[in-house]
């Protein structure tokens, strides 16, 4: 099988009046009871954390105050996924999966709100778009058109890792922020598989691993603290409460949209997948 771009979905509306989609996996969604602080979205088109916000943008209300005791936003450039197939699902999987990375960074020097800079956009909400799988296997192959693909690190299990996206923080386009995001978005319209986030991983530039998350958004900084599981006794103010500005990173309600991208951003001009059997 491969995986290529065949048409944009403006092409596919020109030529047929509708869209068509065949990116046939959803994130399995994880319950609300069940998520960890920094987990704030977690469905089947979305699945988000918000490593450091300070409270102060009206749009982006009801997302975890606070920041990660020992991360260093300023060097975030990479984010990595690995994702496994749904137990059930697995003898119909195709490899048929595709969404975006998104690394989003505002507030702050950045703006947000009504008080947006002429910085806001290129930071708030940049996405890469990934697509399908590799697993020889099961004879799942590249078509070596895809920007960015999943490999195959275990049995019916991938990673994805995006290539560096630009920090205001690194670059000096910002000396404060309000707000940073990290989402894996999946652009499916049906789905035929569901499949779990296992973990995300925050990289720097060199693909140093900063901080690790796993599939309910508990954390553990490289060589240092972790987010105690939901149900712990152990003090979580750090994570609720500091409110301090990262030394050097943002997003505002943007993805209240992205959660429904999966098939609007595709109507928007994404792409199609197209399964081709050898």
């Amino acid at each position: 099988m491969k995986f290529s771009k065949i048409a944009s979905v403006a092409a596919a509306i020109t030529a047929a009046g509708m869209m068509s989609v065949s990116a046939n996996a959803l994130w399995l969604p994880v319950k609300d009871a069940d998520k960890a602080e920094k987990l704030h979205t977690a469905v089947g088109a979305s699945w988000m954390l918000v490593p450091y916000f300070d409270g102060v943008a009206k749009a982006d209300e009801g997302k975890p105050v606070g920041g990660i005791d020992g991360l260093d936003y300023s060097k975030i450039a990479k984010i990595s996924c690995t994702f496994s197939v749904a137990e059930a699902d697995r003898p119909f999987w195709d490899g048929a999966i595709g969404g975006a990375m998104v690394l989003s960074i505002n507030g702050g020097d950045l703006g947000c709100d009504d008080n947006k800079s002429d910085k806001y956009d290129t930071y708030n909400w940049p996405a890469q778009e990934w697509w399908g799988v590799v697993d020889e296997d099961l004879g799942i192959t590249s078509s070596g058109d895809e920007k960015i693909g999943a490999v195959k690190v275990g049995d019916y299990t991938y990673k994805v890792t995006s290539n560096a996206f630009e920090n205001p923080l690194a670059n000096g386009d910002a000396e404060t922020i309000g707000l940073i995001q990290v989402a894996m978005q999946d652009y499916a319209g049906t789905a035929l598989c569901q499949c779990q986030v296992d973990k995300v991983e925050l990289l720097d530039t060199s693909d140093n691993v900063l901080v690790t998350f796993d599939g309910k958004g508990n954390y553990t900084v490289a060589g240092g603290s972790s987010d105690p599981a939901p149900d712990s006794d152990s003090d979580k103010t750090d994570d609720k409460t500091d409110t301090s500005t990262p030394s050097n990173n943002v997003d505002t309600g943007v993805e209240g949209v992205a959660a429904v991208v999966g098939v609007a951003a595709l109507a928007a001009g994404a792409v199609v997948l197209s399964r081709k059997r050898k």
